[in-house]
């Protein structure tokens, strides 16, 4: 103690003619300074959240030494250096930290202002200055809290040293010399690790980029020979970066943070391509889709295990990644972390998907039961609440996997007036104004589809004695995506004429009340069309899940592609892809919607144009709320 901070002795110290008195370092004293060190590093070990070199345990250890080193070098360094310091992390601290940040500038003025040399109250204040030092939040580069902290600290770390007693700085040098000299051979044996890795790391990362290419396009065969090979490469750097002559550098700051970061990523890397490897192999993803259209269900529950592995890796290599974000980062390094997170949390996304999917569409495809479904196909050139006027139906059965086409029909086919005094009062009043029992082409006036669900299956039911299991609301843009997956279709009653995805929405909004001479012709084509679209989807071989997501996710997205059950297992599926079509429940929050609904059968809406704009204004101090909305 005493080579520390000096023998007990009061002395006096002149500077032009002030006289600054000096308090006498008691035993006292020397206790009340080791008590703040050893309680501010505590504090700093396990309330701070900096951590200069990312690996847990090494980032408590240093935080403690940080700030038990500035407060014994604090109690014996000069004034300045503590208001230097205090003044520095004061302009740099965020709240509550400030508080530590004036409370340090208020002692430094005390002892400035008293001209008392305490070296308890000097500790104190040290303590303060590095414990705000290590919360300090600067806009900026990366490193610009580190930079001031240095700053604000350094000086008083010098100051105390050369303060000290001659012993006191022979044992600081040599420490400082040891640390030093291991430090510098443990940055070497890092460089050679890395050196050694750079190949392995590029020839990992191109070899898993084009599995997942070939996983995509359904090769599983090949694309798990591309896993392999990107694990070989991965793990041959993780056995050179992750090696323990090479971690050395994990003890750094700011240099720990980095190659934390660089041996979770190939770490990460590792987990990742067995996981694919074992998603993959041996398995063509085309050959869950049978000959002749359907589903192989029991392919796809072959599936299930795997598809649930990979995404418990994904998640896995996720939080791995996540827990190497540091403020320490190097730019380069920082933006290249950034990016595979970005692509990682897109593929681990996506897995969540293929759980959720893979999990529920059995169900939905009558694995455990036939399921009838009823399209209803919606078309905005008369705008109802959901989109637009049904203007024609479809019933399906799932069975086993395979789906078939029972009947096509136009919207009068469904109507029963018989029911209509029920759903006056069964239905929402807006929506029992339409009459869709009288009306079904008046479906879809209401903008929640279990609600039109329940209408359009007891009209089914009353004229066909079928139960119906749920509804698919489909408008013209759903259709020319149908239309693109089956090819172009002869319209009846227009030779030459061919339905394809690109002047599908023109012609069922436009076209088809021009070219044909009654509506009842354009019904009976259309549901030939209806017809053979629907053989050929359910007979033929579909695209992959990816090609059929990037076609319907848009749609789905703007409402033009719904669909509901009354199933409760399958909603969790229908609401994760939120294909359910149901009105958010507010919970506490408003929802606005806006609506065009025309009962006349003009088909003028397909040249309309709309507008939205809402202003909320909110004052804070009353709470109230008020808000326009302009539609035009």
């Amino acid at each position: 103690g005493v080579a520390l901070f000096g023998s007990g002795a009061a002395s006096t110290h002149t500077s032009g003619s002030a006289r600054v008195r000096r308090t006498a370092a008691e035993p006292a004293d020397l206790y009340a300074v080791a008590a703040t060190a050893v309680a501010g590093a505590l504090i700093a070990a396990f309330t701070s959240s900096a951590a200069p070199t990312g690996t847990g345990w090494i980032d408590l250890l240093e935080r403690a030494l940080a700030v038990a080193l500035v407060a014994v070098a604090a109690s014996r360094a000069r004034r300045w250096s503590l208001v230097f310091g205090s003044v520095l992390v004061t302009a740099g601290a965020p709240w509550p930290l400030l508080l530590g940040g004036l409370g340090a500038l208020g002692g430094t003025v005390f002892l400035v202002e008293t001209r008392v040399r305490s070296r308890v109250l000097g500790s104190l204040v040290g303590v303060a200055v590095a414990l705000v030092s290590l919360g300090l939040e600067v806009p900026g580069p990366v490193g610009m809290e580190t930079l001031l902290a240095l700053t604000a600290t350094v000086p008083i770390l010098v100051s105390g040293y050369r303060r000290s007693t001659s012993p006191a700085r022979s044992v600081v040098k040599r420490v400082a010399l040891v640390v030093v000299c291991a430090a510098g051979l443990a940055v070497l044996l890092t460089g050679i690790a890395a050196v050694l890795s750079v190949a392995d790391v590029s020839d990992a990362v191109a070899a898993t980029e084009e599995a997942v290419d070939v996983a995509t396009a359904g090769e599983g065969g090949e694309s798990a020979a591309l896993f392999a090979s990107a694990g070989e490469s991965f793990r041959a750097a993780d056995s050179a970066v992750g090696s323990w002559w090479a971690s050395g550098t994990r003890l750094i700051p700011l240099l720990g943070a980095n190659l934390a970061a660089v041996q979770r990523s190939v770490s990460a890397g590792v987990d990742l391509t067995s996981a694919g490897e074992e998603l993959v192999s041996g398995a063509e993803f085309s050959e869950v889709q049978l000959e002749g259209g359907g589903v192989d269900l029991v392919a796809l529950e072959a599936l299930q295990p795997r598809v649930t592995a990979a995404g418990e890796a994904l998640a896995s290599a996720r939080s791995t990644l996540d827990g190497a974000e540091s403020a320490w980062l190097v730019g380069p390094l920082a933006d290249r972390l950034a990016t595979v997170q970005d692509r990682l949390a897109e593929t681990s996304d996506n897995a969540d998907n293929a759980v959720v999917a893979v999990d529920g569409l059995p169900a939905v495809l009558g694995a455990d039961a036939p399921r009838r479904y009823l399209f209803l196909f919606g078309n905005p050139a008369e705008s109802r609440d959901m989109g637009g006027h049904i203007g024609n139906w479809a019933e399906l059965v799932a069975d086993g996997g395979r789906i078939e086409l029972v009947e096509v029909g136009g919207p009068l086919d469904l109507a029963s007036p018989e029911l209509s005094e029920t759903f006056l009062d069964t239905l929402p009043a807006s929506f029992a104004t339409m009459d869709p029992a009288r009306n079904p082409q008046n479906l879809g006036a209401t903008p929640d589809l279990p609600v039109a669900m329940d209408a359009a299956a007891q009209l089914l039911e009353q004229r066909t004695s079928r139960p119906v299991d749920g509804v698919v609301y489909a408008d013209v843009g759903a259709f020319a995506a149908m239309l693109g997956l089956v090819g172009p279709v002869e319209v009846p009653g227009l030779p030459g004429f061919e339905l394809d995805e690109d002047n599908a929405v023109e012609f069922l909004t436009r076209d088809q009340y021009i070219l044909f001479d009654s509506p009842d012709a354009s019904g009976d084509a259309l549901e030939e069309v209806i017809s053979t679209v629907f053989d050929r989807l359910t007979s033929t071989k579909l695209a992959g899940p990816d090609a059929l997501g990037a076609t319907f996710a848009p749609l789905v997205e703007a409402g033009r592609f719904q669909f509901m059950t009354y199933h409760d297992e399958d909603v969790e599926m229908l609401e994760h892809f939120s294909l359910d079509g149901a009105v958010p429940t507010p919970e506490g929050h408003d929802v606005l919607g806006v609506f065009n609904r025309n009962a006349g059968p003009s088909k003028i809406d397909s040249y309309l144009e709309r507008d939205v704009a809402s202003l909320i204004r909110w004052d804070p101090d009353s709470g109230a709320v008020a808000s326009t909305v302009w539609v035009a």
